[in-house]
């Protein structure tokens, strides 16, 4: 019917939380200045019309009215008037009872208008109501309330004075206006669920849910038990085989073969529980041996990578050069102590290691490797990698004062030649 309806197939590639994501990243997409989307709007409509029933007053045979027309655009507010001198009641309906799903009733609500009191002469009082369809299709009375005509003074509206003109004194005019008066209470009947029974209904809501989520963590469960199965069964019989005796890798076999006709038989249709408790068996076997086979991997390069720090800071410590002149003999030995504990540390694990076979369980791990390799770094590098201090400026001294026979002598005049008389 609704390949019918909309005139092409329906897609059946997106599930429950992708619908949903995908219409979340349309609606960010709508919004940020990044992307450009093709504009458009997406307005609810009122898809079962209703309308509003009540008694005949005066003789009236005006006793219903279509509020919510059909294809009515919601949420939306209509202001409907009545003219009455006590209470009175509205009723709500679908207008189209055909058109409903089958078992569902025409009547909505009922809405009884209270204190309705006749006008001061004594005629019919003028009621608002106003009825509100909100974005749920959920009928209300936001308001009820009485208005009077009242003559008010308005002033007269003016023409605009012209450039340079003083705009005239408004004159004032006396108008009718309707004024609320009082505020009417509305009492509501529908046939909505008793609180009890929406509870009830609740519950079984969240039940159905957790139903649900079980569904797919049993789903889940079941995958993984039958992943773990092929692919470790692979690696057994391939690049686990030097890690695992031969004895324990056949009973293994046997085991993984037995959770796989399990899994098709008996197992088919098993609770989310004995999938979880076949898989911790599975790798209670299992993953020693893939620990096994990656530390056999990851051991030699964590051990050549402490070796080259060793080498590294013991060349640092014992260096003459320039740069590490202001490192004392004593910090320098501290690191060479250090050096030689870790690489006793690492000779003794090394040799007990490649005493063990490759089924057995480590004597040392590639993690403790690499944390003595980073305590040495920390240690050493502090030290080794200090700048050397500046020198300290020289003070400059005050001039001696030199000796009176060291000093010039001032210069005298030439004395006259000889060779000269003087009168």
């Amino acid at each position: 019917r609704l390949a019918e309806l909309f005139g092409r197939e329906l897609s059946f590639t997106l599930n429950q939380e992708e619908a949903v994501a995908r219409g979340c990243g349309l609606q960010c997409a709508i919004l940020s200045p990044t992307f450009r989307v093709r504009e458009f709007s997406i307005n609810e409509i009122t898809t079962h019309p209703i309308c509003f029933k009540w008694e005949a007053v005066n003789g009236s045979d005006d006793t219903t009215l279509d509020v919510f027309a059909h294809n009515n655009a919601i949420p939306s507010t209509k202001m409907l008037t009545f003219y009455r001198k006590q209470a009175f009641a509205l009723e709500a309906e679908y207008a189209d009872p055909s058109r409903l799903p089958s078992g569902t009733k025409a009547w909505i609500s009922r809405f009884d208008v209270k204190n309705v009191q006749p006008a001061e002469d004594g005629d019919l009082s003028t009621v608002k109501v106003k009825a509100h369809l909100d974005l749920n299709s959920v009928l209300s009375i936001t308001s009820a309330y009485t208005v009077v005509q009242t003559e008010v003074e308005e002033p007269v509206p003016q023409p605009e004075p012209k450039e340079g003109e003083e705009p005239k004194t408004p004159e004032m005019r006396k108008v009718k206006k309707l004024v609320k008066k009082d505020v009417l209470p509305v009492l509501q009947a529908s046939q909505s669920l008793a609180p009890a029974a929406v509870a009830a209904l609740t519950k079984k809501e969240r039940d159905m849910h957790a139903a649900d989520e079980l569904v797919g963590a049993t789903e889940v469960a079941k995958n993984s038990l039958e992943e773990y199965i092929y692919d470790v069964r692979g690696k057994v019989e391939g690049e686990y085989k030097s890690f695992v005796e031969p004895a324990a890798q056949a009973e293994f076999l046997a085991a993984l073969n037995t959770a796989e006709d399990w899994l098709y038989e008996d197992g088919e249709d098993a609770a989310r529980d004995a999938y979880v408790e076949k898989l911790a068996e599975l790798k209670a076997t299992g993953e020693p041996i893939a620990e096994r086979h990656r530390e056999d991997v990851a051991r030699p390069k964590a051990v050549r990578e402490l070796r080259d720090a060793i080498a590294h800071w013991a060349d640092r410590a014992t260096s003459q050069e320039e740069r590490y002149a202001h490192i004392t003999p004593e910090e320098r030995q501290k690191i060479l102590d250090r050096i030689e504990k870790v690489q006793e540390w690492l000779d003794d694990k090394t040799e007990k290691q490649s005493q063990k076979s490759k089924w057995d369980a480590p004597t040392v791990f590639a993690s403790e490797i690499k944390k003595q390799r980073e305590d040495l770094v920390y240690f050493a590098s502090p030290v080794m990698s200090r700048p050397k201090p500046e020198p300290k400026p020289e003070e400059s001294k005050p001039a001696e004062p030199v000796p009176a026979e060291a000093q010039p002598e001032a210069a005298q005049p030439a004395e006259p030649p000889m060779d000269m008389d003087i009168d």
